[in-house]
């Protein structure tokens, strides 16, 4: 039997995941109706959040999310 604190880890993992991907693939759009590249914006918050609390350029964080 698996342990519950885990089962709630993974939970909270996906539900996180899941949020991303609704923010990424709808709610960036939904705010001017302008359609966006969804692949860059994970890439971009995903860098974004790679560095939170600490000082980088934003072109570092444009650049990482570019790659990613």
């Amino acid at each position: 039997m698996q342990d519950f604190a885990a089962m709630s880890d993974r939970a909270s993992l996906l539900q996180a995941d899941n949020y991303v991907d609704a923010v990424v693939n709808s709610d960036i759009s939904r705010v001017d109706n302008i359609s966006r590249n969804a692949g860059f914006a994970h890439g971009l918050l995903s860098s974004y959040s790679r560095y939170q609390g600490a000082q980088v350029s934003l072109t570092k964080i444009e650049d990482l999310g570019c790659k990613d």
